[in-house]
């Protein structure tokens, strides 16, 4: 399996690219946001455009016949943000990792959950009035998939799943074991 984020954590300076790289991506967020307000009162249907296209930068769109399908690309800040979070509290060490560092981190960040549950292939993409939203179907290399047609996740209700969910989250933080709040919103769907 071949995954180049793994290098991030393994060397200082690409580490340090990384974080400089996402956030950049941050301070563009940022700014849009602070600035959105006076925007929309210049012109409206151009911030709308202009947000619109920011979310739809370095993510790979795909139609199909019958069906449209995204992944993520290897520079989506919002990809490479929940790397960023776990590279940044590594020891700033001038250290190359042992490889037994090196395994465990490689464990580590496959087990990542997915940060987006899905993307929307608007009208800049779809070339028609209709968004499309794309749940999140699963991965190709670490690399977050979408597609709203055969998406592996669609089926079940959550009722068959639910015991293993929350036995992961109780091993991934059994500090919130006493803390978990659940709610079931039944959709009349």
């Amino acid at each position: 399996m071949y995954q180049p984020v793994l290098l991030f954590g393994a060397d200082n300076e690409l580490r340090n690219t990384l974080i400089a790289y996402v956030e950049a991506w941050g301070q563009l967020y940022h700014a849009f946001s602070v600035n959105e307000p006076i925007m929309r009162q210049i012109r409206g249907a151009g911030t709308s455009y202009a947000a619109r296209a920011l979310l739809l930068l370095d993510i790979l769109y795909i139609k199909t016949p019958t069906e449209w399908k995204a992944i993520l690309l290897p520079l989506h800040p919002i990809y490479l943000w929940r790397y960023f979070e776990v590279f940044k509290a590594l020891p700033k060490s001038k250290q190359k990792m042992n490889d037994e560092d090196k395994a465990a981190l490689k464990e580590v960040l496959i087990k990542l959950p997915q940060v987006l549950s899905f993307a929307i292939a608007n009208s800049v993409i779809t070339g028609t009035m209709d968004d499309k939203v794309l749940p999140c179907s699963g991965s190709i290399e670490m690399f977050p998939t979408f597609e709203n047609k055969t998406n592996r996740y669609l089926g079940d209700n959550g009722i068959e799943s639910f015991e293993e969910v929350l036995n992961r989250w109780i091993g991934f933080a059994p500090y919130t074991q006493n803390e978990i709040r659940i709610c079931f919103v039944a959709s009349n769907a």
